[in-house]
């Protein structure tokens, strides 16, 4: 299976890593190598990620096993490998009860919380995230709760408590100064109350996401605006603004899938590195 990934960005993580390699023990640094891989290349990741699992079980350091188990989902639930997805996210959260750090905890859950939704075990992430709410006091992740929740209550189309929850998500947000999530919270409820035809509240929270966005230069955030606001306008009649914002969501979206496209020389590059460190591990 091919992924595609950003060039410019994939050698600049290829380069730091290789000089953490270089310089710092293997053990310490054996999650960042399949963690920036997951995203873009999966198949790849989750062989390195088998093999720190050994690595990790030996040293019996579990809260490593926990967030390796993670990642390895992650990667599994990418290829649509579902049961593989759930089996490790299990053994992550049985490998959690043994952890007393509650940030820590709290940390995985939501993490763990976020890839069931992506397999649509709505349920149990629904469950996971609840119980996140009510530990988390010091509310280090509730912006990332509230939105989940939001999502769920627009997907099963109740709006008014979607709108709720996404309004505490970016009350939580903007007090963190968290920019990506404020964004993200803005865009979905700006949907929700295109949704409900509320048309005056949705275009303030766009035009202010989309700022933002531009002055952080999020690209994908951008897009997701852009679109969202040619969609408004056209519900409200202004062709003109619409084929604008369209036509910018168009733009970005090419440019994007221009810098994402990977050679085979790159995988092959990838291929090498994480061969080389595999051999690394087996000789510990």
């Amino acid at each position: 299976m091919r992924h595609k990934v950003d060039k410019a960005v994939f050698r600049r993580v290829l380069r730091e890593l290789q000089w953490v390699f270089r310089r710092y023990p293997l053990h310490d640094t054996l999650s960042s190598w399949p963690n920036c891989l997951i995203l873009h290349i999966p198949d790849i990741a989750i062989k390195h990620l088998i093999n720190a699992l050994r690595f990790y079980e030996k040293e019996k350091d579990v809260l490593s096993e926990a967030e390796t188990y993670i990642t390895l989902g992650k990667a599994y639930s990418l290829l649509n490998e579902t049961n593989s997805t759930k089996k490790c996210f299990k053994t992550a959260e049985d490998k959690l009860t043994l952890i007393d750090d509650l940030a820590v905890l709290n940390s995985f859950k939501v993490d763990i919380a976020t890839y069931y939704l992506v397999i649509k075990d709505t349920a149990t992430a629904l469950k996971m995230f609840e119980e996140t709410l009510k530990s988390d006091t010091a509310k280090i992740h509730v912006g990332a709760v509230y939105h989940n929740l939001a999502e769920i209550n627009r997907a099963r189309n109740n709006y008014e408590r979607s709108a709720e929850f996404f309004n505490k998500s970016i009350e939580a947000e903007r007090d963190k100064k968290n920019i990506s999530g404020l964004i993200l919270s803005q865009i979905g409820l700006a949907h929700v109350y295109i949704l409900t035809q509320q048309y005056a509240k949705s275009q303030p929270l766009l035009l202010d996401a989309l700022q933002l966005a531009r002055q952080n230069e999020m690209t994908i955030y951008q897009m997701d605006a852009e679109e969202a606001l040619a969609e408004l306008y056209s519900l409200k009649g202004n062709a003109q603004k619409a084929y604008r914002h369209l036509t910018e969501f168009h733009s970005l979206k090419d440019s994007v899938l221009n810098s994402e496209k990977i050679d085979q020389a790159m995988r092959l590059e990838i291929k090498y590195e994480t061969e080389k460190k595999d051999q690394e591990i087996k000789l510990l």
